[in-house]
């Protein structure tokens, strides 16, 4: 109910305008230019990019540039609307996974050598094309690199289909996992109602942080 209680009791920006200091306003102000600049730069580019051909490289492109005016709008409406901050917080949660696994797509794009259209041919040029190169230490990257020193995942070896379907899966993980966790501290907030022991909003943060380092872990895989 505190967490209830607390949303509530959460001024409106007309509320703080008023009697807020200089330095606030100043912050209102840089917020507000961050993300008309953010809108402006994705805007540009986006145009440049309308001027290709459509492929499905450049829906990819598109999604992952995205990614900057999203999470300045949700900050500076935040700060307009403090009583909505969690909302804001989950959209910019649900396009940070969209974004991230969007990125990875691209990636096998670029590796594929072919702007693909269909994933699955994509992936499977992808993964002809990793498994010309020389074997190496794929899992030893971090940041789960450590727990791979020793052992026989730390030993050199080809990228080929396995590997491929593993990155995959670590980047659809965190499309699932990352959203889920918003929805559910969401839920929490709006609901009013009392986690189900204490400290749980710190665990589902922490499952949040191991989920979206297994997607970046997948990333790095690929670019190693």
């Amino acid at each position: 109910m505190v967490e209830c209680e607390r949303l509530e009791n959460l001024p409106t920006i007309l509320e703080i305008l008023p009697d807020a200091p200089k330095i606030f306003l100043g912050l209102y102000s840089l917020s507000l230019a961050c993300a008309l600049i953010s809108i402006i730069l994705y805007r540009f580019h986006y145009l440049k990019l309308l001027k290709q051909p459509p492929t499905k490289r450049r829906d990819l492109y598109v999604n992952v540039i995205r990614t900057g005016p999203v999470y300045c709008v949700c900050g500076f409406l935040a700060l307009v609307f403090p009583r909505a901050c969690d909302l804001f917080r989950l959209l910019s949660d649900l396009y940070e996974a969209w974004a991230l696994y969007q990125f990875g797509l691209l990636l096998i794009n670029y590796i594929a050598g072919q702007n693909e259209h269909d994933y699955r041919a994509a992936r499977e040029k992808c993964s002809n094309a990793l498994q010309k190169l020389p074997p190496a230490r794929f899992f030893r990257v971090p940041p789960f690199g450590i727990f791979f020193l020793c052992g026989p995942l730390s030993a050199p070896r080809s990228f080929d289909g396995k590997m491929v379907r593993l990155v995959t899966r670590l980047l659809i993980q965190f499309l699932y996992i990352g959203p889920a966790i918003g929805i559910l501290r969401l839920w929490y907030d709006l609901q009013c109602i009392e986690p189900f022991f204490e400290g749980a909003a710190l665990v589902l943060s922490f499952i949040r942080i191991v989920s979206i380092l297994l997607a970046v872990w997948g990333l790095l895989i690929i670019y190693m």
